[in-house]
């Protein structure tokens, strides 16, 4: 949902932050996974965040659940 706002300066800043810790969420890997997709997709629209958004997947696709990896790889491969 937050992907689709039309967000600007600071607000997606503080957007983009908050779903990268949504990404450390080990409880949840929905939460995980909707945040990667957010991130993806917001990486696509202002590439600023960009190479954060690469790094947290990257990291995911080694330590994430086997979801998490699957959608990590996918989501690397779309930004590339």
């Amino acid at each position: 949902m937050l992907s689709r706002l039309d967000l600007e300066g600071e607000n997606f800043e503080d957007i983009v932050a908050l779903l990268l810790t949504w990404t450390e969420d080990g409880e949840s890997r929905i939460v995980q996974v909707n945040a990667i997709q957010a991130l993806a997709d917001l990486a696509g629209e202002d590439p600023r965040f960009r190479s954060q958004v690469i790094d947290a997947l990257e990291d995911l696709v080694v330590t994430g659940s086997p979801a998490v990896r699957s959608r990590a790889k996918r989501l690397l491969r779309d930004l590339a």
